[in-house]
C-alpha cells in the first residue's frame, strides 16, 4: 500500500513564517511612521529651549508629558481644603 504524501507544512514552520511576516510588518510600519513624522513642521513647533523640533519629537514629548501627569491630579488638588500637617 502506498501512503499519500503529506503536503501539510509542520506547525512550527507555519508559526515561524507567521512570526517573520509579523516582524516584517512591524518594521515596515515603524519605518513608514518615522518617514511620515521626520520632516520639520514649518518651524511652528518650537521646543522649550527655542529650537525647532520635528513633528516626531513634538509627539513624543506630548506623550511623555501626558504619561507623567496623573488624570486624578486636578481632582486631588481641588479636594484638599485644609492642610494641618504642621500643627
Amino acid at each position: 500500500m502506498h501512503q499519500p504524501a503529506h503536503t501539510d507544512t509542520p506547525r512550527s514552520l507555519r508559526s515561524l513564517v507567521l512570526a517573520a511576516a509579523y516582524a516584517v510588518t512591524v518594521v515596515t510600519g515603524t519605518a513608514l511612521l518615522i518617514a511620515a513624522f521626520s520632516g520639520n513642521y514649518d518651524g511652528s513647533v518650537v521646543g522649550a529651549d527655542g529650537q525647532r523640533m520635528t513633528v516626531a519629537e513634538a509627539v513624543m514629548q506630548q506623550a511623555a508629558e501626558r504619561a507623567l501627569v496623573s488624570p486624578r491630579g486636578p481632582v486631588l488638588a481641588g479636594s484638599i481644603s485644609n492642610d494641618r500637617r504642621g500643627m
